[in-house]
């Protein structure tokens, strides 16, 4: 159910990143270099509460990477920034980092 939620997701919003996509390095739309990486540190934070949190509820990770991986602000930058570039909308990115860490750790059924 949550990869057909975020899947949906990223159809929607996918052309409206390809229409404002512009040269340059990765950064949230309106926030400078520096505001862009603390924005991604707290995207990492609440991605990974999410997956524990719904581990706890019985309904299963979104994500399940090896537990000796930090995923931190940084990674996460490190796997958005290979599918996007230029300014983008904070929640494209988001969806954007959710669905990288659910293709590179999926979760065995």
């Amino acid at each position: 159910m949550c990869h057909f939620f975020v899947a949906a997701l990223l159809l929607v919003l996918w052309p409206i990143q390809l229409s404002a996509q512009e040269n340059g390095p990765l950064s949230v739309e309106g926030f400078d270099q520096r505001e862009s990486y603390i924005f991604m540190t707290g995207v990492a934070y609440g991605i990974g509460y999410s997956n524990v949190a719904s581990l706890k509820q019985g309904q299963g990770e979104f994500f399940c990477p090896p537990w000796d991986l930090d995923v931190d602000g940084r990674y996460l930058w490190s796997l958005v920034s290979k599918v996007l570039t230029g300014p983008q909308q904070p929640d494209l990115i988001v969806l954007v980092a959710l669905d990288e860490l659910q293709r590179k750790f999926p979760c065995s059924e």
